[in-house]
């Protein structure tokens, strides 16, 4: 009896074991899927219209039941500036199951939970073709181009800027932001690559 006991036990042991490798080795093969047993990830998330951060709400997508991106009351990377405080990140939780492709994890989809635009010209109700101005992107420290299409990633740092048009003369934003027209990679300092993760003394 017990020798059937311990038969059956290694059985489950195994079928898991491999489960676990093929799910893994899928996964792997598969470039449209990202994970086949879902995911639990928390990207951040900061949006800064004309040098001033927004306020990214809590209990985005939490309505009738949490959608797959949403937010709660936590922050990060909370700082001081300037003598003034910068609000932190705003961490998107990202919570599926099952299979979950790149499409799930667009950065779009926690804008359309929210309600709210985003693209290449447009950033909440301000938009390039309105006023002159222009939308960057930070992912990381790195500037990226995908926008609403990036699928995001765990621990992903994700800056969204818009900046209305820059008096004449200027290169960047009082965040250190390129200003409309000026090439991002020319700037050589940045607040948005700060690797402070506390309050300055």
């Amino acid at each position: 009896m017990k020798y059937n006991t311990y038969i059956i036990i290694g059985v489950a042991i195994l079928l898991f074991i491999g489960g676990t490798w093929w799910s893994k080795t899928l996964t792997e093969r598969d470039p449209t899927i990202l994970s086949q047993n879902g995911l639990h990830w928390h990207p951040t998330l900061a949006i800064y219209i004309d040098g001033e951060q927004v306020d990214i709400p809590s209990g985005i997508g939490l309505a009738g039941g949490p959608a797959p991106i949403h937010t709660h009351n936590d922050v990060t990377d909370a700082r001081e500036t300037g003598g003034r405080i910068i609000a932190g990140h705003k961490p998107l939780h990202m919570e599926f199951g099952g299979v979950v492709r790149p499409n799930d994890a667009r950065l779009g989809n926690f804008f359309t939970i929210w309600g709210k635009e985003f693209n290449s010209e447009c950033v909440l109700d301000r938009c390039t073709s309105i006023d002159g101005g222009m939308v960057t992107m930070m992912v990381n420290g790195e500037v990226n181009t995908e926008y609403e299409n990036y699928i995001m990633r765990d621990n992903d740092r994700i800056e969204i800027f818009y900046q209305g048009p820059a008096s004449s003369g200027e290169e960047t934003t009082s965040l250190g932001v390129p200003a409309p027209g000026v090439d991002p990679n020319t700037v050589d300092e940045m607040i948005v690559n700060s690797d402070s993760n506390n309050f300055e003394e």
